[in-house]
């Protein structure tokens, strides 16, 4: 496993987000086969992106996590971005689309997202 994947829990889900400028958040459970594959995926691409954390959330375990974010379906994948949710989707995506996806966050003028946050653009 890539060094820049983790396994989050409820208790260290805060620090996570300010400590990480960017961060794949991975909803998962076990008897979802359809995570498993998105793991592996993630696996694959998570050392061509040394600046990003991917964390797994195993929502078998950490239910109130889950709840907190609304999760219904799994795998759901969630991106920060210094600490603003900048994606947010349910199913598991393909290793072309998910790259396409991370080089495009990468790319965002936080700035730009804060001003339109901030005058309720969106």
């Amino acid at each position: 496993m890539a060094n820049n994947i983790i396994h989050l829990s409820k208790s260290e889900f805060d620090q996570a987000i300010n400590q990480y400028p960017i961060l794949l958040l991975d909803f998962w459970g076990e008897r979802c086969a359809p995570c498993h594959t998105f793991s592996h995926v993630l696996e694959e691409v998570a050392p061509d992106y040394p600046d990003i954390t991917f964390a797994k959330i195993n929502t078998d375990v950490e239910f109130d996590l889950a709840q907190e974010f609304q999760i219904r379906s799994i795998p759901f994948v969630m991106i920060m971005r210094e600490n603003i949710i900048v994606y947010a989707d349910s199913g598991a995506l393909p290793e072309g689309v998910l790259r396409e996806m991370l080089d495009q966050v990468k790319l965002l003028d936080m700035a730009e997202v804060k001003k339109q946050i901030d005058s309720g653009e969106v």
